[in-house]
């Protein structure tokens, strides 16, 4: 097993590549599952539960049988929907932490090792500068674990966003020390290959100095060379004409995107008020949303929903999310900046408010997916009198993170329980009390579990 990661600057096109490649891996028979890092992860190792959740669906029941006959009950914890399609999967009595979360992990690799003997098998992790501390974690121990097998690890991240102390530059070095680990750093298109692009997309060679023009704006960043072009073209500014592409009015007199934000800000205006009041609204669920969430925090007709968010996928500005009915994420992580950015402070508290009091009333099939959102959204709220709500869900949620090994987690939810707290008008001493210990269990069972890791390394 070794992973390959590509690195780059927002929209220089790592998922599209990531999104080629793949499909080149499968057209030639190779397996392939993908997960994506969010930036507030609702559940532990994200990217490798909905990996799985892909694989577990569509496994035939006798082959998943197979591939989980031993540790299965140990990958239900972390994969619940292998425990609905196996409900006969055996409860264990929770042991030691450390020992727990390494079997958890060996489940995980003993699966998608076995998966690649069958054949080669390719799985596209999205985002990882945003990956929580657990899923590098088993991103390592997968590694490790399957230095013989035929696994690929294909890897995006943005590059602005990974300094020498970030923790997935933790996770690199020690990958590159041990030669599991190949870079490719993706640049923006030079002028001759966004030469080539212009013509493609326009179906004649480019007229003189627009080339340059574009480039000089956005320095090849495909996302942005898309919003430039688009722009030219809806404002009338660039045409084809016996052939030919023609600029029918002067660069500087059109206006020229000098930032990402004025380029997103733009492609928004063409949409209509509504829709950018859902999107809005929409921006505070997070990168992902759902459509019955939206609906109940918007106050909106169904159908009238549904039309709005429609047209917003029409232009470019979110994409359902495949087989997934109802549920939608914006096409580019800077799109919901953007948005949320644009709502004041003392309005995106309430939302956040209104956001969990609609949670709380929904039925689910994941808890741990609900106690994360409730307790990110109430966090949010606490300064505007949620401080009570959101130390009962941030406790729940790092309660149930230790149940699942995500000790790093659990920290910083019993961390967030604490900074609430302190906005309760009558802070409970005893609250407070089974906080910290909580806290120090996390961190205590993280250092352990760090170093079972680093004697199993050495081993």
């Amino acid at each position: 097993g070794r992973v390959v990661l590509v690195g780059g600057e927002p929209g220089v096109g790592k998922s599209r590549l990531a999104a080629e490649l793949a499909r080149a891996a499968h057209g030639d028979g190779a397996r392939v599952l993908y997960g994506r890092c969010d930036e507030r992860s609702l559940i532990p190792y994200q990217p490798f539960v909905e990996a799985l959740d892909h694989h577990v669906a569509h496994a035939p029941l006798d082959e998943l049988r197979s591939q989980t006959a031993h540790g299965g009950e140990k990958l239900a914890r972390l994969v619940p929907a292998l425990g609905e399609r196996l409900p006969g999967l055996p409860d264990t009595a929770p042991g030691d932490p450390q020992i727990d979360r390494y079997l958890a992990f060996e489940s995980v690799a003993r699966l998608l090792s076995g998966l690649s003997r069958r054949s080669a098998l390719l799985l596209v992790i999205d985002d990882l500068h945003l990956a929580d501390r657990p899923t590098l974690l088993l991103l390592r121990h997968l590694l490790r674990s399957s230095k013989r097998s035929s696994l690929l690890v294909l890897g995006t991240y943005r590059e602005s966003a990974v300094g020498a102390s970030h923790q997935l530059s933790e996770t690199t070095v020690e990958l590159h020390r041990e030669g599991l680990l190949e870079r490719i750093r993706l640049d923006g298109l030079e002028e001759r290959e966004l030469a080539g692009l212009i013509a493609a997309w326009g179906g004649a060679d480019a007229p003189p100095g627009l080339t340059r023009a574009i480039h000089d704006q956005t320095e090849g960043n495909l996302f942005f060379v898309g919003e430039f072009l688009r722009h030219l073209t809806d404002t009338g500014a660039l045409s084809r004409e016996h052939g030919r592409l023609t600029l029918t009015r002067p660069l500087d007199v059109v206006g020229v995107p000098e930032s990402v934000k004025e380029a997103i800000g733009w492609h928004l205006s063409r949409l209509d008020d509504h829709v950018l009041d859902m999107l809005r609204l929409a921006s505070v669920l997070g990168r992902r949303f759902s459509l019955d969430v939206l609906a109940a925090l918007a106050d909106s007709e169904g159908g009238e929903l549904e039309r709005a968010i429609e047209t917003a996928a029409a232009e470019g500005v979110v994409e359902e999310e495949p087989g997934a009915i109802g549920q939608y994420a914006f096409a580019h992580a800077l799109i919901r900046d953007t948005l949320y950015s644009a709502i004041g402070s003392p309005r995106r508290a309430r939302l956040h408010r209104r956001v969990g009091e609609i949670i709380e009333q929904l039925p689910t099939a994941d808890p741990g997916t609900r106690l994360a959102e409730l307790a990110y959204h109430f966090s949010r709220a606490a300064p505007i009198g949620a401080a009570e709500q959101a130390v009962a869900h941030c406790r729940r949620a790092g309660d149930h993170a230790m149940t699942l090994f995500a000790y790093e987690e659990a920290a910083q939810h019993y961390r967030r329980a604490l900074q609430a707290l302190e906005l309760v008008e009558i802070g409970d001493e005893d609250e407070r009390r089974e906080l910290l210990l909580g806290l120090g269990e996390a961190q205590d069972r993280r250092t352990q579990s760090s170093e079972l890791g680093s004697t199993a390394t050495i081993r």
